[in-house]
């Protein structure tokens, strides 16, 4: 899991204009994640991981931090 987590934080990085380090605890929306930015970051993902993310789970809302986003990627790239 320590290779997803590192890669999910890789693209959210890249996509933010964020300048402290970014962790699992850290809080979506405490580190500037807007619909629209994590509309392009779980793109990104998909297409790293080569999986779709399931319709319900296309929302901001569907996660409250990077730990419950890196788990779901977990889950369903595996």
């Amino acid at each position: 899991m320590e290779k997803t987590s590192n890669k999910i934080i890789e693209i959210v990085k890249k996509n933010l204009s964020y300048s402290k380090d970014i962790n699992k605890s850290n809080v979506l929306e405490d580190i500037g994640i807007d619909s629209l930015t994590f509309i392009k970051i779980i793109i990104e993902i998909e297409n790293e991981f080569s999986f779709e993310f399931e319709d319900s789970a296309v929302s901001l809302y569907a996660f409250s931090t990077m730990q419950d986003l890196i788990e779901y990627v977990y889950k369903h790239s595996n």
